[in-house]
């Protein structure tokens, strides 16, 4: 498989938020290694099983969706090019977090609408299309087997996702699809972990690079490019 890319944002190291996801999720993503499963309520085999593909992305909120670089481009210039675009919108603030059942996964979601950061996403989707190697066939099939409305078809054609653009919804995913009785097991345990950050805005000074080596290999935080200091902070 072919190495791929993506970009997301992630909390600081620092904050609340980002311990909060490598004790869930018992990794730290800028590390491929695995850590220890959280201390909590559940078995290690239902969290394992629970937290799969979560833990394989690594804590996140996806901007741009994971992609295979366009023939002819580096990994140096998607760097180049994401820190001009980085520099290009001022740092800003999330709405608090919400704990929501999303698409029947469990995520952490803005409380209220957040125009900096749909401006910020649709510039990850557009002007980084460049980088990203057209959607293989089978690819475009997987999607469409899951139901798309005509939109978020034209979008999977145009931009290789159908969740982008005016169908983006910025969301940190915590867990696979849950059942109802797995979702009423599982909320309690989140819920009682978020109560330190989940009324609290969330800075965004960052974009962040993410890389994925091979099928299946967790995907490893590898670059922070900085957006421009916002008015407050350049006080």
């Amino acid at each position: 498989m072919t190495r791929r890319y993506g970009v997301y944002f992630c909390p600081q190291e620092d904050t609340e938020l980002y311990r909060f996801g490598s004790w869930w999720l018992g990794r730290d993503c800028r590390s491929p290694e695995a850590g220890p499963p959280p201390d909590c309520a559940l078995d290690n085999v239902t969290w394992r099983r629970i937290t799969e593909s979560p833990r394989l992305y690594g804590l996140h909120a996806t901007l741009k969706p994971p992609f295979a670089l366009a023939d002819g481009l580096t990994r140096g210039a998607l760097v180049e090019a994401l820190a001009v675009l980085a520099a290009g919108h001022a740092a800003f603030d999330v709405p608090s977090l919400q704990l929501v059942r999303h698409q029947g996964f469990l995520a952490l979601t803005p409380q209220a609408a957040s125009p900096p950061l749909a401006a910020l996403a649709d510039a990850c989707v557009t002007e980084l299309d460049r980088f990203r190697r057209p959607a293989a066939e089978a690819e475009i099939a997987r999607r469409r087997a899951g139901g798309l409305t005509p939109r978020q078809d034209e979008l999977l054609l145009r931009w290789g996702y159908p969740y982008v653009l005016d169908q983006f919804g910025f969301h940190i995913t915590l867990t696979e699809r849950l059942s109802d009785e797995e979702a009423k097991l599982v909320l309690p345990i989140l819920t009682s972990r978020i109560t330190e950050f989940r009324t609290a805005t969330q800075p965004v000074a960052d974009l962040c690079l993410f890389e994925q080596a091979e099928n299946q290999a967790p995907f490893i935080l590898t670059e922070r490019l900085s957006l421009a200091a916002s008015a407050k902070n350049s006080r």
